[in-house]
């Protein structure tokens, strides 16, 4: 007690200063330098908004790119910004029925907005256009005709396109929950990609020895496995 009695801080008083509203502080530019990945080189370019976007959220974020346009989605909000020049240019605004938390599109600019739990909701050119009874997140091959749906604990599905309607069936990823009948080394997916010709999907699978580690597979579109990548060792290069 007697030490913490003797302890005596001073600080100088500079005065009250605000912080800076966007409009008024200095705009931030990175710099930006070309990075390796394996034997690829990626290029970045740094193209900012227009106008100052102020985000009180960094994590639930979620965005697309559909042409000249980028789609940037936050709980109700979607919101389009134009690509002009050098800068993106806010749009179209659309509140949404509920909160959304993923998004994919395809080729046709339809967006497909995931609440996880509820419905799938469609939206093209900034109009709702329908609202699906699949849930779970949904990721859309680039044609729209199907897709790979996802949740936690839940079995993927294969979503089919038939004349505007959504329907599923059972993907190659089944019973993840129940490690006998389980199909596939995943026990939960986190995330589906789908490019012009391949399935990726990364997530939980369960090892030899009843182990778990995060593991990333290439599929066909037969289901076939290509690749696995997630080395178990902290310098495996391919480590996720």
């Amino acid at each position: 007690r007697e030490v913490l009695e003797g302890l005596v801080l001073t600080l100088k008083d500079e005065g009250e200063k605000d912080a800076p509203y966007p409009w008024e502080g200095e705009p931030y530019t990175p710099e930006i330098k070309p990075q390796m990945v394996g034997s690829y080189t990626i290029d970045a370019e740094y193209i900012p908004f227009e106008e100052p976007y102020t985000s009180f959220d960094i994590m639930e974020y979620r965005f697309d790119t559909v042409g000249d346009q980028l789609c940037l989605l936050h709980e109700k909000q979607l919101s389009y910004f134009t690509l002009q020049g050098d800068k993106l240019v806010k749009g179209k605004e659309l509140e949404l029925e509920r909160d959304c938390d993923d998004i994919s599109s395809d080729h046709s600019g339809m967006l497909y907005l995931s609440p996880g739990i509820g419905d799938v909701m469609g939206v093209k050119d900034g109009v709702m256009t329908f609202q699906s009874t699949v849930d779970g997140y949904l990721h859309m091959h680039p044609s729209g005709e199907w897709g790979i749906s996802y949740w936690v604990g839940s079995d993927t599905q294969k979503i089919r396109n038939q004349g505007g309607n959504l329907v599923s069936e059972p993907w190659i990823l089944t019973n993840m929950s129940d490690a006998a009948a389980r199909q596939g080394i995943f026990s939960m997916v986190d995330s589906v990609a789908i490019s012009d010709s391949r399935i990726m999907v990364s997530g939980n699978a369960e090892l030899e020895g009843g182990e778990e580690d995060k593991r990333l597979v290439v599929y066909d579109y037969d289901g076939n496995t290509q690749l696995e990548f997630g080395g178990r060792e902290g310098n495996d290069p391919d480590m996720i």
